[in-house]
């Protein structure tokens, strides 16, 4: 694909950015959410919560997967970066499929492994912070290495 001409650039690097800055705040949500994950004291609030987790990412993926949305932008801008993209976008189904192996374990009564789901969820905490790593190193590369500021993680 040839780059868009230098308007139809500027018009996407606008989008880009307005789009990061709600990304920004969504990326913080995100980890509030596994936070509360990481905290549930019992089966129940686990389960609650990564219902709520998994519901959040869902929207968030749809957004950023979606015609016009954060990929098409990177993809639109630096035409190189198509392959990073491409496993960034990856994570997001090695996410899903994760989550799905958690609340498969805590659904699993009687079979339930504390010392394994508590490895996944370490896993899952992992995954989602250089997730958000990589994307924030794709939106960089076209907006330059503070795409909207580095806010502390919680």
């Amino acid at each position: 694909m040839s780059e868009p001409p230098l308007r139809d650039q500027e018009i996407v690097l606008a989008l880009l950015r307005h789009e990061w800055e709600r990304l920004e705040e969504e990326h913080l949500r995100m980890l509030q959410l596994f936070r509360a994950l990481e905290a549930a004291l019992d089966r129940e609030g686990a389960l609650d919560a990564l219902a709520s987790l998994e519901r959040w990412l869902g929207h968030h993926f749809d957004h950023e997967e979606r015609p016009g949305g954060l990929y098409d932008a990177v993809a639109a801008l630096a035409a190189p970066q198509r392959e990073a993209a491409a496993g960034t976008l990856a994570e997001h189904r090695t996410l899903v499929e994760l989550m799905e192996r958690i609340r498969l374990s805590l659904e699993a009564e009687l079979e339930a492994n504390p010392a394994q789901i508590g490895e996944l969820t370490m896993q899952l905490g992992r995954l989602l912070r250089e997730h958000e790593g990589h994307e924030r190193r794709l939106v960089a590369v076209v907006l330059g290495p503070d795409p909207g500021g580095d806010p502390e993680l919680p």
